[in-house]
């Protein structure tokens, strides 16, 4: 979408070019010409910043998005973005403007409604801009008669009717006199055509085509070699096709070639390395195209090469040294392919980079002799998921401009670096997970003010600086779960605390024994993990009133009773999970805004409250499932019946009839009955799917 806006704002400025402005009088027919168009649109006068100031009393000539001849006449008209949502037919005084040159409708609503073949009558047409309008059904054989166009962009029309088609006629027909186009823009225009048809139709009509942007457009392969006659051809945008042939060789012998996307195209064999090595080259999209084979050749100085994205393709070697030659790149995007080796440290001389993205390979080796603190214009630097090992160097936080940095799934060991108070203010995201970091976390990581996001989780860290004179006071998501983590902070009221902004904190699977007094202090936490950890003894009663607490997780731990929160406090915990602790006694139902709850495999021995389900009627998962309960189920558990996706009551010593609307509960839903001494009928449907109804004791 951001290349179509480049696209977009390059022909606007090429329309004013071919047609500057000129005060002048208008002519008073051309005027009311423009009146009546007006009058016929709908528009959102609250946004419009063009047809809203028109009206009689100014010369037409004078309106924004309106542009004159010397004698008076409109020449240039630009209505674009106008939000009009009506549509636009053949009738229209639109189409009394003989003289108009270039026609700007796009980034609007037309409702679904078909592109006029009236606009055959606007001969003079050099520039014809309808991309984005909701417009549907098939584009007129009139456009055919517009044989001065320089620049055509029906582009992006898909309406809540579907796109816009090309097929009778057909791209041949339609392009056959438009002999002076150097711009085309059809993506998202249903062509459906094989290689030599569409290749064909294009070279042999459009001898001066520099761009051809004919992404998502049912196309497929292979490439006819006809297309090596369009020797000016500049920007090849073919992405989201779907080719199942070889990249050709031939666009390597384009002398002008500056951008080239086949994204997404089902592309197959070797990727011609020679047109990586084009001098004009300036950006090149190959993504997610896992039937293409290739590697990086060797770069020369000369290179022009901004954006190089091969992400998720079957490239694979080494990424050469050269690769420092290309000092403007601002963008490299390679992950998901299967690279191998060492990172070159000349990625350091690339000053321009403003993303780099090496996810998903197979790097190995130390990262610590790049110069990272020469990358002064990065904002996004992604080495997860490799084999990179060695320390986290100090430098790679040093990126002034770095908002995320992403390190997980690696071989890292030692500690996390000390960071000076320095480095980056502006990393929002950073991921040092599933690594192996070890030690407590140096408290300079608090000198990150701008951080978000924070993940060091499946480490073996053993503290973490919750508290100190400096905090994480914008962090929002903290997942320490999977380290080594004994205690927290044994401050129970550290007004140092009190403005940490954490929402999500999972400290699920450490070696935790009692509920962080710290917790106290996170005025806007609503998740809450500490799952799998050494906790015994009881959940607080404070707990239920911390922050906005809506989702509590404690299972696998030690636990035997529950303080409930006091009658005059108010608890919006949603999300409960007690399971697998060793809890006691009577099921604790005190949570009005429950809609999960799982206090299954535990020790409670009571019957089910009888009054279930008046207090929890918004229930829509509980599985009371493994403990000691006993008694009937209560006929309250109807009143949310309609309600439960799952409900699991099974391996306990329930007794007597299952309530009637259990019976007729939707078939979509999990009841678990089973392991209990429960009388009464589960209809046949019920039964017939094992995977959804589990019940031995019911007969």
């Amino acid at each position: 979408m951001k290349s179509l806006l480049y696209f977009f704002l390059f022909s606007i400025t090429i329309c004013f070019y071919i047609i500057p402005a000129i005060q002048s009088q208008c002519e008073e027919n051309q005027q009311l010409s423009l009146l009546h168009l007006k009058k016929s649109l709908i528009f959102d006068s609250s946004v419009s910043s063009k047809l809203i100031f028109w009206n009689s009393s100014v010369d037409c000539c004078s309106w924004v998005g309106v542009t004159c001849s010397a004698k008076g006449r409109v020449v240039g008209l630009d209505i674009s973005g106008e939000f009009i949502s009506s549509s636009i037919d053949s009738s229209s005084s639109l189409f009394h403007l003989q003289h108009l040159q270039s026609l700007n409708l796009a980034c609007n609503d037309f409702n679904g409604s078909q592109i006029p073949a009236a606009i055959g009558k606007l001969t003079n047409l050099k520039y014809l801009n309808l991309s984005s309008a909701e417009f549907f059904g098939q584009i007129p054989i009139e456009i055919s008669k517009l044989t001065r166009l320089v620049i055509l962009d029906i582009s992006e029309n898909f309406s809540i009717r579907g796109p816009l088609r090309l097929q009778k006629p057909n791209l041949s027909m339609l392009v056959q006199n438009l002999t002076q186009l150097t711009e085309l823009y059809l993506d998202v225009v249903q062509i459906l055509a094989e290689g030599i048809e569409w290749c064909q139709a294009i070279t042999s009509s459009l001898p001066n085509l520099r761009v051809l942007s004919l992404s998502d457009c049912a196309l497929s392969g292979p490439f006819h070699e006809s297309l090596a006659e369009l020797q000016s051809l500049s920007v090849v945008r073919l992405a989201n096709n779907r080719f199942f042939a070889p990249v050709p060789g031939f666009f390597a012998n384009f002398p002008n070639l500056t951008s080239l996307s086949l994204c997404n195209s089902q592309l197959q064999g070797t990727f011609p390395d020679e047109i990586l090595q084009v001098p004009s080259l300036q950006a090149i999209d190959i993504t997610n195209n896992l039937e293409l084979h290739g590697s990086l050749p060797q770069f020369s100085k000369n290179n022009s090469l901004r954006s190089l994205v091969v992400r998720e393709t079957n490239f694979s070697g080494l990424l050469p040294e050269s690769i420092g030659n290309l000092r403007q790149l601002s963008t490299i995007d390679i992950s998901g392919c299967d690279f191998t080796g060492s990172i070159p440290r000349s990625v350091g001389n690339l000053t321009q980079l403003v993303q780099l993205k090496m996810s998903g390979n197979k790097f190995d080796g130390p990262i610590d002799s790049i110069h990272w603190e020469n990358l002064i214009n990065l904002l996004y630097l992604a080495l997860d998921s490799n084999l990179l090992n060695g320390r986290i160097p100090t430098s790679i936080f040093s990126p002034p401009l770095l908002e995320e940095l992403l390190l997980s799934h690696n071989q890292f060991s030692g500690q996390v670096p000390k960071i000076s108070n320095i480095s980056s203010k502006s990393l929002n995201n950073l991921d040092l997970s599933r690594n192996n970091l070890e030690g407590p976390i140096s408290a300079s990581l608090l000198y990150l003010r701008g951080l978000r996001q924070l993940n060091l989780s499946s480490n073996n860290f053993s503290g973490f600086p919750f508290i100190g004179p400096q905090q994480l006071e914008n962090v929002k998501d903290i997942d320490l779960s999977h380290n080594s983590l004994l205690i927290c902070s044994n401050v129970s009221n550290s007004s140092s605390s009190t403005f940490l902004q954490i929402e999500i904190l999972n400290l699920s699977s450490n070696k935790l024994r009692t509920f962080p007094h710290m917790l106290r202090n996170l005025s806007r936490l609503y998740h809450l993990d500490l799952s799998e950890n050494q906790m015994q003894g009881k959940i607080p009663k404070w707990i239920w009133g911390v922050g906005s607490l809506q989702h509590l997780n404690v299972s696998c731990n030690s636990l035997v009773t529950v303080e409930a929160p006091s009658l005059n406090s108010a608890s919006f915990v949603s999300e409960l999970d007690l399971h697998l602790n060793q809890f006691q006694g009577q099921i604790p139902i005190f949570l009005p805004f429950a809609t999960y709850l799982d206090y299954s495999r535990n020790h409670f021995s009571s019957s089910i409250p009888i009054d279930i389900g008046t207090s929890i009627n918004s229930i829509s998962f509980i599985s009371l499932s493994r403990n000691k309960l006993y008694g009937t189920i209560p006929e309250s558990i109807c009143n949310i019946s309609s309600y439960l996706e799952v409900l699991d009551l099974s391996h306990n010593s329930l007794s007597g009839l299952v309530p009637e609307c259990l019976t007729t509960m939707d078939i979509s839903s999990v009841l678990n009955l089973r392991g209990n001494n429960l009388t009464g009928t589960i209809p046949d449907t019920f039964l017939e799917d094992c995977s959804l109804i589990k019940n031995a004791g019911a007969k």
